[in-house]
C-alpha cells in the first residue's frame, strides 16, 4: 500500500492469505490473530523468531496468555514450532505455514507499525485486542480487501462504507455540473464481509433479526474508527455502491479521528461550497464550518453516488509501482475536477 505524503516510507509484512482465512473461518479471538500479526512481522521466508516474549511485548498480555495463543495457532494449524535459532542469541523458531510456492497463492500486506506502533502509539495491537473479536476480523478482512490501486481505500462492494443519500433534484447546474446536496445516512454493508467479521455461517431470518445480528458489525466499525485504525474517505462514484464495477470520479472529503484531513489527502468539499455559496444554496455556517452536509457535482445527466470509503491507517508504504499509479490517478481526477470547480466559480465556463 501507499500514502499520498512524502514522509519516511516505512515497511511491511506479508501473511499467508490462507492463514488469515483459517483463523477467520475458525472464529478466532482477537488475540489469536494479533499473535499471528506478530509472528508474521518478525518473520523471513516464513520462520519467525517471535516467541513468547514478543507476545508479551507488543500485544501487552502475560506469558500464560503468550503460551496459550501460540499453541492455539499451532492446532489451528497456521503455524509449526521448528526448534531454536543457534548461535550467541537463541531465539525459537516456527514456521507459518505457507502456500506461497502456488502460482495462484496470496498475501496480505500489513505495515510494521500495526505491530510495533508509531510516536506515541507503542501497541496497537493491544488497543485492537481491546476492542473484540468482531472488530479483530473485520480489521483482518478490511487490510485483505483494500484496493489501493482504484480506489485508495476500501471498495464500498462487497464491504461496508459509509452511506451517503443525495437529494431528488439538483440544487443547481453549472457548467455542464448538476450540484447535489448529500447527507450521511450511516453505515451499510454487505453478507460477504459480514458474516465471516460476525463468525456466522448465514444471516436469521427475517429484518428484524438480521439487523440484530449486525448490530456488533458497526459497533466494531465504530471502534475501529474512534480507535484510529481506518477513517472514511467520501468519494464522488461513477456508479452505485453496490456495484461491482464502481469508480470514483473524485474524493470530496476525508476526516480521521481528530476530525482534521489528513495531510495529501485533500478533497473538494470546501470548493464545492464556496461555488454553492455563491450559486444561493450554502452548507456551511457563518464561520465556514460544514453543518452535515455536503455538495457533490456529478457530470449533467448523471445520478449523483457518494458513500465513506474506508482507508487503513497502518497502511504499508512501498514503491510498488501499481499502488502509486492508483494514489497517481485519484489525484489527477481531484485536480481535474477542481479546476472545473473553480473556473465555474469564476465565471469563466466556457
Amino acid at each position: 500500500m501507499s500514502t499520498p505524503t512524502t514522509t519516511p516510507k516505512p515497511a511491511g509484512f506479508s501473511v499467508p492469505e490462507t492463514a488469515l482465512q483459517t483463523l477467520i473461518k475458525g472464529q478466532a479471538t482477537a488475540l489469536d490473530l494479533a499473535g499471528l500479526l506478530t509472528m508474521a512481522r518478525f518473520s523471513r521466508d516464513d520462520v519467525s523468531t517471535a516467541g513468547q516474549a514478543a507476545l508479551v511485548r507488543y500485544i501487552g498480555v502475560g506469558f500464560p496468555a503468550a503460551e496459550l495463543t501460540q499453541k492455539h495457532l499451532t492446532q489451528y494449524g497456521v503455524v509449526k514450532s521448528i526448534g531454536r535459532q543457534t548461535g550467541e542469541r537463541s531465539h525459537p523458531r516456527w514456521r507459518i505455514i505457507s502456500d506461497r510456492r502456488r502460482r495462484d497463492a496470496k498475501v496480505v500486506w500489513f505495515a510494521n507499525e500495526l505491530v510495533t506502533g508509531y510516536g506515541k502509539d507503542t501497541q496497537p495491537l493491544r488497543r485492537m485486542k481491546g476492542l473484540g473479536d468482531v472488530a479483530a476480523r473485520l480489521l483482518v478482512l478490511m487490510y485483505q480487501r483494500t484496493d489501493f490501486t482504484t480506489y485508495t481505500a476500501l471498495p464500498p462492494y462487497p464491504n461496508v462504507y459509509a452511506e451517503w443519500k443525495a437529494d431528488p433534484q439538483p440544487v443547481a447546474t453549472i457548467a455542464g455540473m448538476d450540484l447535489y446536496k448529500v447527507i450521511e445516512r450511516g453505515q451499510q454493508g454487505f453478507y460477504d464481509v459480514a458474516l465471516p467479521a460476525l463468525g456466522l455461517v448465514e444471516m436469521p431470518k427475517g429484518e428484524k433479526a438480521a439487523a440484530e445480528a449486525c448490530k456488533p458489525l458497526w459497533n466494531a466499525l465504530h471502534l475501529l474508527e474512534a480507535n484510529g485504525f481506518a477513517y472514511p474517505a467520501t468519494m464522488v462514484l461513477d456508479a452505485a455502491q453496490d456495484c461491482l464495477g464502481c469508480t470514483p470520479l473524485y474524493c470530496l472529503a476525508v476526516t480521521n479521528r481528530y476530525r482534521h484531513v489528513p495531510a495529501g489527502e485533500e478533497g473538494l468539499a470546501g470548493d464545492l461550497a464556496r461555488l454553492a455559496g455563491k450559486l444561493g444554496y450554502p452548507v456551511t455556517d457563518a464561520g465556514g464550518r460544514f453543518t452535515g452536509t455536503y455538495i457533490a457535482a456529478v457530470p449533467r445527466g448523471q445520478p449523483c453516488h457518494v458513500a465513506g470509503l474506508y482507508r487503513l491507517r497502518f497502511r504499508r508504504n512501498d514503491y510498488d509501482r501499481s499502488l502509486a499509479e492508483g494514489w497517481s490517478r485519484l489525484r489527477a481526477c481531484n485536480d481535474a475536477w477542481r479546476e472545473r470547480v473553480r473556473a465555474a466559480e469564476k465565471g469563466d465556463t466556457e
